[in-house]
């Protein structure tokens, strides 16, 4: 995997840079972007990004946990990883991605000592990991909200601060459509019990991805590192349809960017 440290311009207008654009559309590519120099807080990981229209990646590796070739791929997920860093920037919150462009042959997060793995703990340690992930469209929750088995951090407490946020937006108008209004926060790390809630009704249920065997989250907990698992559905992940010639990320997925800086920046206060 060859690594880039972008520095060039992230967006022309609101949408994404064409050479960016272009690097996120690279197989086995390392891209980290920060905001400024200094101790970073916040490290946003997305470890299974791949392009427009790519279903698997890490082709070359075999599942230890269902011993196929490759992993279902997190399709644009570095487009949302790219909307909530501007969000993050916007509040002055000192911010560095790290986007794994369709690693070919191992699980970037899953995989203690690849780059991607270098790249999210080597240097100032932050006070937080948010990894964001896709979904798939068929998934029961649109998002969800865990720390897998970290035993650092108190998942419902992030939790609440996101649900305020997102309630917020489901009762601000159509753009958030009935459908994508689920929202599961893992109750605890290290269990798949949840708190479920679907528009204005909260109750109990299980995640379907807690992320407990993540390796990326438990070793961020061993090094006293506070880490987040967010899984989205495709429609939080998808350009927006009303430019199709100017990638950029879509109206519900800046709200939700929105959103999770605000939970970030209410976090650490």
């Amino acid at each position: 995997m060859r690594f880039i440290r972008y520095t060039g311009d992230l967006w022309s207008g609101q949408a994404v840079h064409p050479e960016l654009w272009a690097l996120l559309g690279m197989k086995d590519v390392l891209i980290e972007i920060a905001s400024e120099a200094g101790l970073a807080p916040v490290v946003l990981g997305v470890p299974h990004h791949a392009g427009a229209g790519v279903a698997r990646i890490a082709e070359g590796a075999r599942s230890v946990k269902t011993g196929k070739m490759g992993r279902p791929a997190d399709e644009l997920a570095g487009l949302t990883g790219l909307a909530v860093f501007r969000a993050l920037q916007k509040r002055n919150i000192s911010t560095r991605l790290v986007i794994a462009a369709h690693a070919a042959d191992h699980d970037p997060n899953k995989t203690p000592g690849s780059l991607y793995w270098e790249r999210i703990f080597t240097g100032d340690q932050p006070l937080l990991l948010l990894e964001l992930h896709g979904a798939a469209g068929r998934r029961l929750h649109a998002l969800e909200l865990s720390a897998g088995s970290n035993m650092k951090t108190n998942p419902l407490y992030y939790g609440r601060l996101l649900q305020k946020q997102i309630m917020e937006l489901w009762a601000s108008g159509p753009l958030w459509p009935q459908s994508l209004r689920s929202l599961a926060i893992q109750l605890q790390p290290g269990a798949s019990g949840g708190l479920i809630l679907k528009d204005r009704l909260e109750t109990a249920g299980e995640l379907q991805n807690p992320a407990l065997e993540t390796l990326s989250l438990i070793h961020a907990g061993q090094l006293g590192i506070a880490a987040l698992h967010l899984e989205m559905k495709p429609d939080f992940r998808k350009p927006d349809p009303a430019h199709p010639d100017h990638p950029k990320p879509s109206p519900l997925a800046v709200q939700l960017s929105e959103a999770l800086a605000s939970m970030v920046e209410q976090s650490l206060e």
